[in-house]
């Protein structure tokens, strides 16, 4: 047996504490080795740093007693464990008592002294306060404490003082209880790493698969993750760069993670923004938003086209906002922000919703530019988004006739007196607004049980196999989706009625019209929200364009409705009225500053050039538009001169010709090849292309907020949400919301319809028989009766209920991929105009630059 046998005597011998000298008890082994305390009373009273010390007189490092003592570091063999990176405690097991006695023996805590308990390590602890606590040592001088499993927190141990009541009083207080939930998520993953808590003696000491899937399921279950978190590429890598490591790397504190986080946040936005050449202006797009937990935050992106003609989307700032959301509150974060990155003198437009506050953000925001004096600085430009114009048309559209939704957010609950009454309220108004009821009410009732649920998905066949889903207004589009879902399963709509007696939620043929009706008239809406929203590239010369279609679009439905004699297809030529008024109100105001910034966009696009504007869809107006935007491009024009040191030489007999479609239609790719032979056109290009249409980027970020901020974690403070949202966001929010949404397992019923929304979005276009042009004559009696004696194989042979699989006509499949998809190449930026224009009237040229503007668009 060893000297110390199984106990070891706790306490230094060559130590001598500092109240034995009549010192502060705060004095440690450091202060006895930097300075001479000892205070003789016999010497005149002056204050030690007077004192002339003497050469010969004995140092007190020279007595034995007031020698500093030798530290041991614990061999790395030994595991440290601890909270922190430091790991200041080695951690006594079974399986290494031998080893930490051997060390522990030697370290300062171990030396004889009387004054001092002993320390058993050895002992068979049997009380169940143990189980929460592992025995450990301090890894340099081996003062023995008790490490709590839950919290990470390190007490004396119950050897030495408080025994047993002190680990059972310090598991009953709040703060080892609040710091167990806290870093519940952080001690399992060290545990299941670094094997922390107190090994069985069967424990292997080699990897083995069994061990290695318990740690596995062990996460999942005690973390409550979903089984689809082991599939995430970041576990992969998160193990892989683990193995790079000798030891066993240590695991971030909750704390420590937040600073480190900070830190990233700071160091990435440098890098993102060390991409905006020097000149060039960026724009920037903002919204506010209110976390489930009511805390409220404004998003700022930024935009930009770098030296090499590539878009960039970045998150600026995701700011809190306390107190109310002024005009003047919100200019005064947008400002700290653009200060903070030191942009506030490059910012060409702002791209907002039509919130009133906005307004008032912008005067406040140009009043202190003002006030700045920068040099070079120009009145920053408000771009109204595309996206909510869009759908603050197709909201008067569908408001007319009473088809707007009225709640926020889908219902989950089947109440049979609320969704009686009002289907009864919706009969007596009859037309479309009871076909929706019934919709929108069947939605509800089969969503709402689980049972339902499944039978409804056993009547069909194929995959994929779909529920109804049902609208809510505080979401895009969320009624057209609504309608192509029970278009497309219209067939097993009827189908489930009969079979399960629903006979009052049973659509007749000529409500199945009247949702085929609605939905030719909503689709363009859907396409062109899509389609801006999703396309990560230059917009801003796609915006009078997209008001031109919307204008066709309302103006042919119109005379396929003008003369229906059928009340609910009256009520549609109202409503379409409605909405092209609405839509006619904000193309008014393009005639302002921003209307501009539009105009520069579409001449700088290769295919539409200044000739863009004497096309069919700008004769008739009372002023040239042409001669309007050629007066603004050479104002523009005239700040970016004086910037080019020289003009460069370039061939003016021959005019950059179109070299296929792959150049001339991405204006990026274009300006990319032409820069050197146009420099200043480019340079004009680089800051207008910047001018974000909508502000789709905001509302992708404020989905992946959406995630972050989950019921799970709502104890988040708001700065730790902005750190996260800024990191995960800031240069790909749109990719990060793809890859790190929630998975379906964790989400409640809300989301899940949400889902459904962005599924039903992701499948082929249901065929629709559109509106007809031979029903003028057509009556409300002799419609119904003839739509009710159809039968169902009749309705299953009608051209609104195709099959979607079936083959179709190449040509219109084709036309309607072409009019769709919005990739970089979109069909946006690939019209070219009618041969009715007007001929080209060619200018008196001025400058080498006008040999692009001038040049006549070739098709």
């Amino acid at each position: 047996m060893s000297h110390f046998g199984q106990y070891a005597e706790a306490g230094p011998s060559s130590q001598v504490s500092s109240s034995q000298i009549g010192y502060p008890d705060r004095l440690t082994d450091c202060d006895f080795l930097s300075y001479d305390l000892i205070h003789d009373p016999l010497t005149p009273d002056q204050s030690i740093s007077q004192q002339t010390p003497n050469p010969e007189a004995p140092s007190i490092l020279s007595i034995p007693e007031f020698q500093a003592p030798h530290t041991i570091t614990a061999p790395t063999t030994l595991e440290r464990i601890g909270p922190g990176a430091k790991k200041l405690w080695v951690c006594y097991t079974k399986m290494n008592k031998t080893q930490f006695i051997e060390w522990w023996r030697h370290t300062t805590h171990a030396q004889p002294n009387t004054s001092r308990r002993k320390v058993n390590f050895e002992a068979n602890y049997t009380s169940p306060h143990w189980e929460h606590f592992d025995q450990v040592a301090h890894y340099q001088t081996g003062q023995p404490m008790a490490l709590c499993r839950r919290c990470g927190k390190a007490i004396p141990h119950p050897s030495q003082s408080g025994g047993l009541h002190s680990l059972k009083k310090h598991r009953e207080s709040k703060t080892c209880q609040q710091g167990g939930r806290s870093s519940s998520l952080q001690q399992t993953l060290r545990q299941s790493l670094q094997f922390a808590s107190e090994c069985p003696s069967e424990q292997k000491t080699t990897f083995n698969t069994e061990d290695w899937e318990r740690i596995q399921i062990n996460l999942i279950t005690m973390c409550q993750l979903p089984f689809q978190f082991l599939e995430r590429p970041e576990i992969f890598e998160f193990v892989r760069f683990a193995r790079l490591s000798k030891d066993i790397p240590p695991i971030l504190t909750p704390k420590t993670a937040r600073r480190r986080l900070q830190m990233m946040v700071k160091g990435d936005h440098q890098k993102a923004l060390s991409l905006l050449p020097n000149n060039a202006k960026l724009s920037i797009a903002l919204d506010c938003w209110t976390s489930p937990f009511q805390q409220a935050f404004m998003a700022i992106t930024g935009y930009f086209v770098d030296s090499g003609w590539n878009y960039h989307e970045i998150l600026l700032g995701f700011e809190p906002v306390y107190g109310q959301h002024t005009g003047s509150h919100l200019s005064e974060i947008l400002q700290d922000v653009l200060q903070q990155h030191d942009i506030i003198d490059r910012v060409l437009a702002v791209t907002t919703d039509n919130a009133s506050n906005n307004k008032t953000l912008m005067e406040s925001l140009h009043q202190s530019i003002e006030q700045l004096n920068l040099p070079d600085s120009t009145r920053v430009v408000r771009i109204p988004c595309l996206a909510h114009v869009i759908q603050l048309s197709l909201k008067d559209l569908l408001g007319l006739i009473k088809a707007n939704p009225n709640n926020d957010t889908a219902d989950t609950i089947w109440s049979e007196e609320e969704n009686k009454s009002a289907l009864q309220k919706a009969k007596s108004e009859k037309g479309i607004i009871y076909t929706l009821a019934k919709i929108r009410a069947f939605a509800v009732y089969v969503n709402a049980s689980p049972q339902r649920r499944e039978f409804f998905l056993t009547l069909q066949d194929t995959e994929p196999k779909l529920v109804p889903i049902q609208d809510v207004r505080t979401r895009w589009n969320s009624t057209y989706l609504m309608l192509q879902r029970a278009n497309r399963l219209s067939a097993t709509f009827n189908r489930y009625c009969t079979l399960y007696n629903q006979l009052r939620f049973q659509l007749s043929a000529q409500e199945w019209w009247q949702v085929e009706y609605l939905l030719c008239i909503t689709k363009p809406f859907y396409i062109w929200t899509v389609g801006l929203s999703k396309v990560k590239d230059v917009t801003i010369h796609c915006v009078f364009e997209v008001y031109n279609r919307l204008f066709r679009h309302f103006e042919d439905s119109q005379k396929r409705l003008h003369r229906k004699k059928v009340p609910w297809k009256k009520a549609m030529l109202c409503a379409l009225k409605a909405g092209e008024q609405k839509l006619a109100t904000y193309y008014k105001d393009t005639e302002k500053a921003h209307g501009h910034l539009y105009a520069m966009g579409t001449i700088l696009t290769p295919v539409h050039k200044l000739d863009y504007f004497k096309g069919a869809d700008w004769a008739g107006d009372d002023a040239d538009w042409y001669i309007v935007y050629e007066s603004s491009l050479h104002s523009y024009l005239e700040r970016y001169y004086q910037r080019q040191p020289t003009t460069q030489s370039v061939d003016k007999g021959k005019a950059p010709q179109r070299t296929g479609r792959t150049d001339d239609d991405d204006p990026c790719q274009f300006w990319r090849q032409h820069e050197t032979q146009f420099p200043t056109l480019a340079a004009l290009a680089r800051d207008i292309f910047s001018v974000p249409a909508t502000g789709a980027g905001v509302e992708r970020l404020f989905s992946s907020a959406r995630d972050v901020c989950h019921y799970r974690r709502g104890s988040l403070n708001a700065t730790t949400i902005q750190d996260l949202i800024m990191l995960r966001c800031m240069t790909r929010f749109d990719a990060n919301h793809a890859q790190g949404q929630l998975s379906t397992e964790s989400q409640d019923p809300g989301e899940r319809m949400e889902a459904d929304e962005e599924a039903e979005a992701q499948l082929s276009d249901y065929d629709m028989a559109g509106i007809s042009d031979d029903e003028e004559l057509d009556s409300e009696t002799e419609y119904v009766s003839e739509a009710d004696n159809m039968d169902a194989h009749d309705r299953d042979a009608s051209p609104g209920l195709q099959d979607p699989d079936l083959p179709r006509d190449q040509e219109t499949l084709d036309q309607e991929i072409d009019s769709v998809e919005l990739p970089n190449h979109h069909p946006i930026v690939r019209i070219v105009q009618s041969d009715s224009q007007r001929p080209h009237r060619e200018r008196k040229r001025r400058r080498d630059d006008d040999e692009y503007v001038y040049t006549k668009r070739t098709k």
